[in-house]
């Protein structure tokens, strides 16, 4: 019977022969476990705007930035609960600065779901629990395994039916009639 508690993994070990089998040759690899090879992962989200729940906010502060390694930065990490007909229901995650300057992510974010100009008002990151919004999935680049992730690109209220997205999309040059 198994019993993961008297289970162990022990490293993979293997025994290779060259060509003709002349001469056995061992290699271990003790630096780290064998792990059966995955595929990639696909995106669960059609892109486009979907409906959705903010559901959690963790706030770190002191994340390194990648843009000035003296100063760093405090992040928000938004937890999006997707629910799309057909599709299911996903969680998405967006990192984003906690900044209330006019242009930040956040301020836009806080805007379109009715908290004003923070920048003036004040805000806390975690306001924002609970509140059902519109959001705009993307697909991610691809890492270097292949996989594919769903990603946040924007953030509408609830009742807004339009989004101003960036030009030159590949949707703007598929159409293009020149």
């Amino acid at each position: 019977m198994y019993d993961a508690e008297k289970t162990i993994i022990a490293p993979r070990s293997v025994t290779t022969t060259t060509k003709g089998g002349d001469k056995p040759m061992d290699i271990e690899k003790n630096d780290d476990m064998w792990t059966p090879p995955q595929k990639p992962h696909e995106p669960n989200l059609t892109i486009g705007i979907h409906d959705a729940e903010i559901v959690d906010i963790e706030g770190k502060r002191g994340v390194p930035n990648q843009f000035n390694e003296n100063k760093p930065r405090d992040i928000y990490i938004v937890t999006f609960a997707v629910s799309t007909p057909g599709e299911g229901n996903f969680e998405v995650k967006r990192t984003i600065t906690n900044s209330s300057a006019p242009k930040s992510t956040l301020s836009k974010w806080a805007k379109a779901l009715g908290f004003g100009d923070i920048s003036v008002t004040g805000f806390r990151g975690y306001d924002l629990i609970g509140k059902p919004c519109r959001v705009y999935i993307k697909h991610g680049e691809p890492t270097e395994n292949g996989s594919i992730w769903d990603r946040v690109d924007d953030v509408l209220g609830p009742e807004q039916a339009t989004l101003k997205r960036p030009s030159n999309t590949l949707d703007d040059l598929a159409n293009d009639p020149s």
